[in-house]
């Protein structure tokens, strides 16, 4: 059907006194035409599926990315947890420290120690086991 549309154009072209030589020259651009034209439909129909296809990753490592990023924010709560708990800990050592006795108040004590001789020192039945001796 195109042949004869062709044909019978090209005998109206003929009639309105248009050259042979211009018309087939206009058929082999429009034909070129054509065929870039299809090479362009093939080159965004590639394109467009690249395009496709880099936006289903993309989106896929978004939703990972955002999954991780939730993971990794329960990990600092629970982190921040532990150090609360470890400085509370930390904090109840300090205050047992300071409570407790320092070097210079078991100095003293040690010096008292030496000073009453409690190595020395008897027991109540030794006193009266020595006071019946005697």
């Amino acid at each position: 059907m195109a042949k004869h549309l062709l044909t019978n154009n090209k005998s109206l072209l003929i009639m309105a006194g248009v050259d042979k030589k211009e018309v087939l020259e206009l058929s082999e651009y429009l034909k070129s035409m054509s065929s870039r034209l299809q090479s362009l439909q093939r080159t965004s129909g590639q394109i467009s599926n690249h395009i496709s296809q880099f936006i289903t990753s993309t989106d896929t490592k978004k939703r990972t990315l955002m999954m991780e990023l939730e993971d990794i924010k329960k990990d600092v709560g629970e982190l921040r947890e532990e150090v609360r708990s470890v400085q509370k800990v930390i904090l109840g050592v300090i205050n047992q420290l300071k409570s407790s006795i320092k070097t210079e108040e078991l100095e003293r004590f040690k010096k008292r120690m030496d000073l009453w001789n409690p190595e020395k020192f008897m027991t109540r039945k030794e006193v009266e086991r020595v006071l019946k001796e005697i």
